[in-house]
């Protein structure tokens, strides 16, 4: 997208709360992590 994650957190927290956006950073990790099963949601 061309800007820092640090921008990025900044406007999406304006309209999600960061809860959300630790649960989808959470679910992210887990994808990523060797072996991990994929996650269907």
């Amino acid at each position: 997208m061309g800007h820092s994650v640090e921008t990025h957190l900044a406007a999406y927290s304006r309209w999600y709360g960061v809860d959300v956006v630790d649960d989808a950073f959470a679910k992210a990790a887990r994808r990523i992590e060797p072996g991990a099963p994929a996650e269907v949601a």
